[in-house]
């Protein structure tokens, strides 16, 4: 059963879509992870996630704190690590939580059109024509 209503399957069992809220709480970080890890479990390996971070204003920023409790980032199942940003400190967070764990499967963009076609070009193995519907 999942713990938030922004994490979703984008493509059922490969493409995981989080559109994280305005207001992010650490109750948020941990719940959205746990649901992360249920789908990687779930997925058909490799399963990617996009990372919409549009609209959040507040999040944690103890960067020790995220990486100890974004688990899924060193999930084997994990495959592209895609996040859409435009805040300074996730533009940051995201290229320095992948390094840590060696994961050299991420990328950063300024939109989400960007990493969907990047993703594309990828995973030609993705059937895009059951993709869910993105709210922007």
């Amino acid at each position: 059963m999942m713990q938030t209503n922004f994490v979703k399957w984008y493509i059922e069992n490969r493409v995981i879509f989080v559109q994280w809220p305005r207001e992010v709480s650490n109750e948020d970080v941990i719940a959205a992870n746990a649901d992360i890890v249920s789908l990687l479990d779930a997925g058909t390996p490799l399963v990617h996630i996009i990372h919409d971070t549009f609209s959040t204003k507040h999040h944690p920023k103890n960067v020790f704190w995220l990486r100890r409790t974004f688990t899924f980032i060193s999930h084997p199942a994990l495959g592209w690590f895609l996040t859409a940003a435009n805040d300074p400190f996730i533009k940051f967070l995201g290229m320095i939580l992948p390094q840590i764990d060696r994961n050299s499967r991420y990328h950063i963009a300024g939109e989400i059109q960007p990493l969907l076609n990047f993703l594309r070009e990828r995973d030609p193995s993705l059937d895009w024509a059951s993709a869910a519907e993105i709210n922007s």
